[in-house]
């Protein structure tokens, strides 16, 4: 074995913790949603806002440094995306001994550093990866985003039985302890050592390739599926709880981690099959599975079968979004880095704006005086009612993501 291949699989492996990092900075929050609005009256709006100001930093980092890793190289914004982590984790810790009477603002503020930390590790690591001497691309891509599904399965579990063991106020020293992880991940990447993407006279422009049809489609792919994987995944553990009124250890242990789990598992799978895989067909039949799995958990009466469909959508989910980069990168190999930054982007406008819109729809319905009524002939209340209403239509994203594959397919078969 070359010591190529040694330092080589050493950046994989840096890549790959930085993926399970940036788990950790969207998905820790959304864990502690019941125990930050019981500790500080927070409503499911306000909740949802910070999911929605989480994505919308982390689009604005991916379309403002879409080109600064293609001038000025990977590892800067590599190293000072773990840093920007680090310190809105443990800023957002503190929030509540910096503002007492209403932490809210101290959370907007800690919510956006790590939230651009997150935004630049989007910018740098999947063409980090693309640009690594290798003829498994496609294999390379899969696990490096089933790292991230292992991490939100493991920072969702640790989370909620580390709450369980202790109390729901013990949240700020598991931020804290989350913390040391994107520290960790900085002090690697000083380290490793970087392949530079496309040089500059052989990259394809920006202009070329956003007229391009097919770039289009590509990125209302992600749209879709980042909409629909983080409608699932940032609401699971609140729609649970609250939606089916499971205890929230249950909850999050069957339902948002096995749905994090099959998710991993299906990028896993892919990562082992590479490219003897039909990627876009297997994403097309993905969002109609979806569509019938949040159908099932929106309306299901059985608690069992509630969980049963969230976990199946993570199956179903799991290559929406890096599948999506696996065939863009295949489709225009001589884009540079700022078009995995500009597909990142779509991807978060999804995933910013659908768990915000299915948080304030839960609120809006649940406050109606004829949903309360009609909640209790039901046998339920206004806000379970609510939260299975928005879950429902989180449906319509997958139903966007399938057409525009329909398109795709139908048009490479011409």
């Amino acid at each position: 074995m070359s010591n190529s291949n040694i330092s080589y699989r050493s950046t994989i492996i840096a890549c790959n913790i930085g993926l399970f990092t940036q788990a950790v900075a969207i998905n820790l929050i959304p864990t502690l949603f019941i125990p930050l609005k019981e500790q500080f009256g927070l409503s499911y709006g306000q909740l949802g806002m910070l999911v929605l100001i989480n994505f919308i930093t982390q689009l604005f980092c991916d379309i403002i440094f879409s080109n600064s890793a293609d001038k000025h190289g990977f590892r800067p914004i590599a190293v000072i995306s773990p840093l920007l982590i680090f310190t809105g984790l443990v800023l957002f810790a503190f929030s509540p001994n910096i503002f007492p009477t209403n932490p809210l603002p101290a959370f907007i503020i800690s919510t956006i550093i790590f939230s651009a930390g997150s935004g630049l590790a989007e910018v740098v690591l999947s063409p980090i990866v693309n640009a690594i001497p290798t003829d498994e691309k496609i294999r390379a891509m899969s696990f490096l985003h089933a790292s991230y599904c292992w991490g939100f399965v493991v920072v969702v579990s640790i989370t909620t039985i580390t709450i369980q063991i202790f109390s729901r106020t013990s949240w700020q020293y598991i931020m804290l302890a989350w913390s040391l992880l994107p520290l960790i991940n900085a002090i690697l990447f000083c380290r490793v050592p970087i392949t530079e993407g496309v040089p500059e006279e052989k990259r394809q422009g920006m202009k070329d390739l956003i007229k391009n049809k097919y770039f289009i489609i590509f990125l209302i792919i992600i749209f879709a599926g980042g909409s629909a994987e983080l409608s699932i995944s940032q609401w699971a553990s609140s729609f649970i709880e609250k939606g089916i009124n499971l205890p929230k250890i249950s909850g999050d242990i069957l339902g948002v981690c096995g749905f994090a789990v099959m998710m991993g598992i299906g990028r896993t799978i892919s990562g082992k099959l590479g490219s003897r895989l039909d990627t876009s067909k297997i994403m097309m039949h993905g969002n109609i599975v979806l569509v019938a799995c949040i159908i099932i958990a929106a309306i299901s009466p059985f608690s069992w079968l509630n969980i049963l469909a969230i976990i199946v959508g993570g199956l179903a989910v799991s290559l929406q979004w890096p599948g999506t980069l696996m065939l863009a990168a295949d489709f225009f190999p001589l884009a540079g880095a700022w078009m995995f930054a500009v597909l990142a982007a779509a991807g978060d406008i999804g995933a910013s704006f659908a768990p915000w819109l299915l948080g304030n729809i839960a609120d809006s319905i649940a406050t109606k005086s004829t949903v309360i009524a009609f909640a209790q002939n039901l046998g339920i209340t206004a806000e379970q009612f609510g939260l299975r209403t928005a879950m429902l239509f989180g449906s319509v994203f997958p139903l966007i993501g399938f057409m525009a594959l329909l398109w795709y397919r139908y048009n490479q078969n011409k």
